[in-house]
This record gives C-alpha cells, structure tokens and sequence, in this order.
C-alpha cells in the first residue's frame, strides 16, 4: 500500500477487487486474512478478507462516526492504520435487522 492508509475506489476497481469479492461472508466467527482495503462513498472503508479456510474472498465495511478511526462495531481495531494488510483477524459477522452482513468485531490473530 506504500504507506497510504487505503487504496482509492479506482483503484480498487482497476485491480478487480470490486467485482470478485461479491460474496455474502460467513455468519458468525471466521478467519479472515486482511487482503486489501480502500474508501467507499459513505464514509466507510471497504476491507477485502481471504476466507483463510475456503480462499474465498470477502468485502466488509468499517465505518466512522468521528471521520478518523473506521472499526467494525466493537470499535477495536482502526482498519485504516497502514501496514496491516496480510494479518489474519478472528472475524465476528451477523445479520443486521435489514438482513444485510454486519460486521461486529475483529481481533487480530498472532
């Protein structure tokens, strides 16, 4: 990532990110190494993990109330810090109550 934060949506596009990672994550904990990550358009941060058990890829959104730290709902880990791409994390996701993928929490895997 060259010490940006995240990659630009375009470039995200350009690299096929975008289109291959379409799938419904798993329901509840899985492990997931963090393959890439770039800004959406409502003040998310879209992060890319590799299903370590399937190799299946899986697009999840941080998102920010305060427009600095973009965390998953336990607001632990800041996604956005560089560097942090191709760490595994222990991955929590649900079912909101629209029924869309939410991603609850992260814990970073040593």
């Amino acid at each position: 990532m060259n010490g940006k934060r995240a990659m630009t949506m375009k470039q995200a596009k350009e690299s096929g990110l975008l289109s291959e990672s379409d799938y419904i994550p798993p329901m509840g904990e899985w492990t997931g190494k963090l393959v890439a990550k770039c800004w959406g358009n409502s003040r998310n941060l879209i992060c890319f993990f590799e299903d370590v058990a399937t190799g299946k890829q899986y697009k999840l959104s941080a998102f920010s109330n305060e427009g600095t730290r973009y965390c998953p709902k336990d607001d632990g880990i800041d996604f956005s810090e560089s560097g942090i791409e191709g760490l595994n994390y222990l991955i929590e996701t649900a079912l909101s109550s629209k029924g869309n993928p939410a991603w609850l929490a992260a814990t970073l895997i040593e």
